[in-house]
């Protein structure tokens, strides 16, 4: 089973890589003024926007530093991210170029998620009112900008001459696009198996289940097209909650057929427990969204037949990791993120509201991130298998419905951190071990306040 908890730091407390995506931001204002931007994500909170603007016959270029909060809507509970500056006038606001403008106020920007993708037009409107957006509008052009770009000098207009920060950010594009464009082609062609199971129907973690399908989905694309190897997905959700079943997992477990170079990597978001006298460390994965049974049984008769159920409707982590493993591919990663308590423990619900611009708004393809080099020596030049799950025996897993599962988020943020240009070279113990160390930094942080100790077993050789 799996908990969802209110936690406040669980977006902002995640290792901070050194990288930096960059959105091209161009609108006009109510004053008539043509507002060209660069918007610059350091961390999953901190926003730094650069405004390159024409003011009666001055060239004006000003950086603010921006906080995002989230805010929900009266009507129809719609989310919104809204981004304003630390201060409209102060300490945030600093001019770089020669003129600078007395009593400028600076835009908030404000991020609807859920009102389509990334794209040359995106959900982002803007407005210098901050205590009323029924004025915002609409921004003109919204895109992300390449590393291509990058490395040809888009990004020269909004930084002053001899900027060491400019220095650094082309430095690391063209080294990035150097890297990729070095790597020696593969003798063969490696395909990454990804098999997600996401219970995505249920009502009290289906948002958060669904949320780690979207992550884990895009981040492994991502490692399939800068390492330069095939991508092929198994997925099992709960979208016809009749298909979310064992038979159907079963069904897809069976169909991977790996070559001896292949990837394997099995992920499982969902309600997961054990028996009281189990021996395996690992939980059962609970195949149904509707539960095909009372979880009160009054006498031991009943108590067997709830768990012939059970075991008719459910499949053990170490069952799959051992039938993964049969597959011959040179790598196999099995995950977990459940509870690994007694069937029908009570568990508690919280919600929170937090929301990520960051998340909500990559693709999966994030500029100055991926290190190719590495992510080979990761998923190309290493052989064996992993299991890991979020929570050791008597413990519950939790999670969000913005960020998703703990021990998911978590090990996507240290993959990545592992895949990035100027963080050490990391092996697959290290990602399992910060994905742990993280998820336990997140559940003390919320609420209810308990603990969550994940474990894994690792035999790969690197």
């Amino acid at each position: 089973m799996r908990l969802i908890t209110l936690s406040f730091l669980l977006l902002f407390l995640l290792p901070k890589a050194k990288s930096q995506d960059f959105y091209n931001v161009k609108y006009t204002g109510s004053d008539g003024i043509k507002y060209d931007c660069l918007l610059i994500e350091d961390s999953r909170r901190d926003i730094n926007i650069r405004i390159r603007f024409l003011h009666k016959k001055k060239n004006y270029l000003v950086e603010i530093k921006y906080r995002s909060s989230p805010i929900v809507t009266n009507t129809g509970n719609k989310k919104f991210l809204h981004f304003k500056a630390e201060s409209m006038y102060g300490s945030s606001i600093s001019f770089l170029s020669n003129e600078s403008m007395p009593g400028y106020i600076a835009p908030c920007f404000i991020f609807y998620p859920d009102k389509g993708k990334i794209g040359k037009l995106n959900p982002l409107f803007t407005t210098t009112d901050y205590n009323n957006f029924s004025n915002q509008k609409k921004v003109e052009v919204c895109e992300q900008v390449s590393m291509q770009e990058v490395r040809n000098g888009r990004l020269k207009p909004y930084y002053t001459d001899g900027d060491k920060a400019y220095e650094e950010i082309t430095a690391m594009a063209a080294l990035n696009l150097k890297a990729a464009e070095e790597l020696i082609p593969l003798k063969g062609m490696p395909t990454l198996h990804f098999i997600m199971v996401a219970n995505t129907a249920d009502k009290k973690i289906g948002v958060s289940c669904a949320k780690d399908l979207e992550n884990l989905e895009k981040e492994l694309k991502g490692v399939a097209t800068a390492t330069g190897i095939m991508y092929k997905p198994y997925i099992v959700d709960a979208t016809d909650e009749k298909k979310f079943s064992k038979t159907t997992l079963v069904s897809k477990l069976n169909s991977v057929k790996a070559a001896p170079d292949d990837i394997i990597i099995f992920s499982y978001s969902g309600h997961g427990a054990r028996w009281d006298d189990q021996k395996d460390d690992y939980p059962f994965m609970e195949m149904w969204v509707t539960t095909p049974f009372s979880l009160e049984p009054k006498t031991n008769a009943e108590y067997e037949i709830i768990k012939r159920i059970v075991q008719q409707n459910s499949i053990g982590l170490s069952e799959v990791h051992a039938l993964l493993n049969k597959k011959g591919a040179r790598l196999n990663i099995v995950l977990g993120d459940m509870c690994n308590t007694t069937l029908g423990a009570p568990r508690p619900v919280n919600l929170e509201n937090i929301l990520s611009f960051g998340n909500a708004l990559r693709s999966g393809t994030e500029i100055i991130r991926r290190d190719p080099v590495k992510l080979r020596k990761l998923f190309i030049e290493t052989s064996g298998n992993l299991i890991s799950n979020a929570a050791k025996p008597l413990e519950k897993a939790s999670g969000n419905s913005t960020a998703g599962g703990y021990y998911t988020a978590s090990f996507v943020e240290a993959l990545r951190l592992a895949g990035t240009y100027n963080q050490p070279a990391s092996s697959w113990e290290e990602i399992i071990d910060k994905t742990i160390e993280q998820a336990l930094m997140y559940r003390k942080n919320a609420t209810p306040k308990e603990l969550q100790n994940g474990i894994r077993n690792v035999a790969i050789k690197e």
